[in-house]
């Protein structure tokens, strides 16, 4: 059952990756990891859960998804990765989708958060969105041992409620429950 789960949650996130750059057109890895982070925060903040199970480490940048970022380098090396055949990364930075997304994976929840996810960092530059990222609770996640983020890290920089902050914690101690 858990490797049915892990299949659809790898193949979901080819899918978000995909439905981004269809409304972004050609991007950075460095916009896609923020604008996933924006999108993960929005649904945490509107919804308690993520849209991936990607995990966020606090980086000299900003927030980054360590297990996609290390797929984008074994494609950039042009090594066996996740992202072969659905994207082609041009000039070493600039990720080019090579087929539509296929929506059936995603909810309505999910495209209006990463709808709501590229229109917030929407026009800012480089060093607006590294700004604008490196709120107090970046801060405070860089402070720490590990500099991972935690569900609750990433709906706090969203400012959710403690009811939705509380309503996270149930779902993962649910979720950790029934594994």
């Amino acid at each position: 059952m858990a490797n049915i789960y892990q299949k659809f949650k790898k193949d979901k996130l080819k899918e978000v990756i995909l439905y981004i750059l269809e409304k972004t057109g050609d991007i950075s890895y460095y916009q896609l990891m923020k604008i996933l982070f924006c999108s993960e925060r929005v649904n945490l903040v509107a919804c308690g859960d993520q849209i991936t199970d990607l995990k966020f480490q606090a980086r000299q940048h900003g927030p980054v998804p360590n297990e996609l970022y290390s797929e984008i380098t074994k494609a950039q090396d042009g090594n066996d990765s996740d992202l072969n055949g659905i994207v082609e990364i041009m000039d070493k930075y600039t990720l080019h989708a090579l087929r539509k997304s296929n929506r059936d994976y995603l909810s309505v929840t999910d495209m209006e958060s990463i709808d709501k996810g590229i229109n917030e960092l929407n026009g800012k530059t480089y060093e607006e969105v590294e700004s604008y990222l490196h709120d107090d609770v970046y801060n405070r996640v860089m402070k720490s041992k590990r500099r991972v983020y935690s569900l609750i890290d990433i709906a706090e920089s969203g400012n959710a409620s403690d009811s939705m902050k509380n309503y996270i914690l149930e779902n993962q101690s649910i979720s950790m429950s029934l594994m």
